[in-house]
């Protein structure tokens, strides 16, 4: 089914230049089997390439493209029109503080960056549940080195296969303070231009804003954004 969904997409896009429209093929796949994930894109590459040999295609890793996973990537030998994608959103219980949607939503306490994300002693009055997302969920020590080691796994694979490495979602649930938000807005993007990786921030307006409601760009967070 996703073999065809491309054919019909690539019969509709094939007239767009190479250099102003590249394909995704799948966004944040998760396979209990990271090979089941390397041998559908492949398929997939394979049949793209059957018609557009020379299309930018857009990879990411297995498990919602977080970087530890990039290690399992297979990426065909030889391939120079494909960029490599990664998420990063580390730690989760800084960057989701207080999204509904999350496992840790339970915990409305203070959390903190750089350094401990959350003092354990705050942890007292949670469900068992929640202690343990809590602890699942990246809280611990970070600072932009511990960042910059967990976006290594991507970097390095992209260097291995001397491809473009390109952040495509990245960004803070805006539920804690600006300045502390700031803080990890500027390490991410700093680490980012230090090994040249594109980035996109998630999102333009909604859950992670860079538009406000009320329509005022949050100027503080676009200068770091666009700091190189």
């Amino acid at each position: 089914k996703l073999i065809d969904l491309w054919i019909q997409l690539s019969e509709e896009l094939k007239q767009y230049p190479n250099d102003k429209l590249a394909y995704e093929i799948l966004n944040e796949a998760v396979a209990e089997n990271p090979d089941d994930w390397n041998k559908l894109f492949n398929k997939v590459l394979a049949d793209i390439r059957l018609r557009e040999p020379n299309r930018v295609v857009v990879i990411g890793s297995n498990r919602w493209q977080i970087p530890s996973t990039f290690t399992d990537l297979k990426i065909p030998e030889g391939d120079t029109n494909i960029i490599l994608s990664f998420h990063f959103y580390t730690p989760n219980t800084l960057t989701h503080h207080l999204a509904p949607w999350t496992e840790t939503y339970e915990y409305k306490g203070p959390v903190n960056y750089p350094g401990w994300i959350v003092d354990t002693n705050n942890y007292k009055d949670l469900s068992e549940k929640t202690v343990a997302a809590m602890r699942r969920y990246a809280n611990g020590y970070f600072d932009k080195d511990v960042l910059e080691k967990e976006m290594m796994p991507a970097i390095e694979v992209a260097k291995k296969y001397n491809l473009q490495l390109f952040c495509g979602e990245y960004g803070i649930f805006p539920s804690i303070s600006e300045d502390l938000s700031l803080k990890w807005y500027k390490d991410v993007c700093e680490i980012f231009n230090k090994h040249h990786i594109a980035y996109c921030h998630w999102a333009y307006k909604g859950d992670f804003p860079v538009i406000k409601e009320n329509n005022i760009p949050n100027y503080n967070l676009i200068k770091v954004l666009t700091a190189n």
